[in-house]
């Protein structure tokens, strides 16, 4: 049986981006952000400070959220089972649009800091894997 790749066809980020800037004005959708404890070679890493940084930000932008946590899972050399913190909020359109920035850029450092391959987001029913366009020194 082979393996389903449907998130390997999913839209690029960019395309995340903008489809969360072109919502309804008052629709409420749910917007998630995967943080994982390990990084692109399987080491752990302290996710700690990221989780109260993003449940901070996402409360203080858009309300409020709510946490939860799962195991998740990726093929490399071998299956990796990593403990995953979802953090989601309900957000608008305008909420996105005066927020986008600001919680893009503790993304990218996230992204970086943990030595991420991607980073997985959920606007709505739309899936994407997060990576950063352009490198940035956020050591």
């Amino acid at each position: 049986m082979e393996p389903n790749n449907s998130l390997a066809s999913q839209p690029p980020i960019t395309t995340f981006f903008q489809s969360a800037l072109q919502l309804e004005r008052e629709d409420r959708i749910p917007l998630s952000i995967y943080l994982p404890d390990r990084d692109r070679e399987n080491k752990p890493v302290d996710i700690s400070s990221w989780q109260e940084i993003l449940i901070q930000q996402m409360s203080l932008c858009f309300g409020g959220c709510s946490v939860s946590q799962t195991l998740g899972f990726w093929q490399g050399q071998v299956l990796v089972t990593e403990n995953t913190f979802v953090i989601m909020s309900y957000v608008t359109h305008q909420q996105l649009i005066e927020n986008i920035s600001a919680l893009k850029t503790n993304l990218d450092r996230f992204y970086y800091q943990t030595n991420q391959e991607t980073l997985l987001i959920v606007l709505g029913n739309n899936i994407y894997l997060y990576k950063p366009s352009v490198s940035a020194d956020f050591e």
